[in-house]
């Protein structure tokens, strides 16, 4: 069970886990959603434009969560080195 936690440390580690996880799995079902529609065309371009979308949006959270990750990394060498 989850404690709750005032530590900054597990809320960055917490946010970019996060953002990593969800920009993984919205990669991956997106990208078999493309395939799936690039075999079986669609009566409307509005599906494969969706499905674009949602996979852009998944690296775009990928993305942002390791890069998040790595400036905390960053900025703690920085702190420890002052």
């Amino acid at each position: 069970m989850p404690t709750l936690s005032n530590d900054p440390e597990a809320s960055w580690a917490g946010t970019a886990l996060s953002g990593v996880t969800a920009g993984s799995l919205l990669t991956i079902w997106s990208g078999l959603w493309l395939a799936f529609l690039s075999r079986n065309e669609p009566e409307h371009s509005f599906w494969t434009y969706l499905a674009a979308g949602c996979l852009l949006t998944g690296l775009a959270f990928f993305g942002g969560g390791l890069s998040m990750g790595l400036v905390r990394r960053h900025t703690e060498d920085e702190a420890e080195q002052a």
